[in-house]
């Protein structure tokens, strides 16, 4: 019994897969342009800077924004994010921005784990990159430039599925009947 225990437990384990990335979309900031600073502290413990608003591409002069309507940017100086309780593999998002963007990843201690400049998009504001930017650590905080345009911000990188194709599904689960086939095999005495 023991083994047929460990057999179920190890092919559920498999099947699952987690994720524990946060995403910050902005559109449920329905006023703009306001100030994000704390909206997101309750649900995801992020804040930003006073400096960074969100706007909506209705009241603004920009489009095909990744999630619709809302959007963040500065246009007085560089702003922080900040995650006390910190985010680890990843921070992903997209960008609209009409010269080189500075990105910069902190952990707590101040040290840099990450740090790109992102290329200027062509037909900005309304043609937009996806970037990932992978880092070893856990970040607390995030310098994002100014006069760019930013959505979907995500913390925290989306656990892969194991199985990524059907093939890998079917010899997985074609194993696992293999083992319950072997596992309940009458012994003789």
């Amino acid at each position: 019994m023991k083994p047929l225990l460990i057999s179920y437990i190890f092919f559920f384990t498999l099947l699952q897969t987690q994720s524990s990335a946060v995403l910050l979309n902005f559109d449920g900031i329905h006023a703009t342009p306001s100030p994000v600073a704390d909206y997101y502290e309750s649900t995801y413990g992020v804040t930003f800077e006073s400096n960074v608003g969100a706007y909506n591409h209705t009241d603004h002069e920009f489009s095909n924004e990744p999630s619709s309507q809302t959007i963040i940017f500065s246009l007085t100086s560089p702003f922080y994010m900040y995650k006390p309780s910190g985010f680890s593999d990843a921070l992903s998002f997209f960008y609209s921005a009409k010269n080189s963007s500075p990105i910069v990843i902190y952990d707590a201690e101040g040290t840099v784990l990450a740090s790109v400049t992102l290329p200027p998009t062509p037909g900005v504001p309304n043609a937009w990159e996806h970037i990932v930017i992978p880092f070893e650590g856990v970040a607390t905080r995030v310098q994002f430039a100014y006069i760019t345009l930013y959505d979907n911000i995500q913390l925290g990188a989306v656990a892969v599925p194991l199985f990524v194709d059907a093939a890998s599904f079917l010899l997985v689960l074609m194993l696992f009947w293999l083992s319950l086939h072997y596992i309940h095999k009458p012994r003789p005495l």
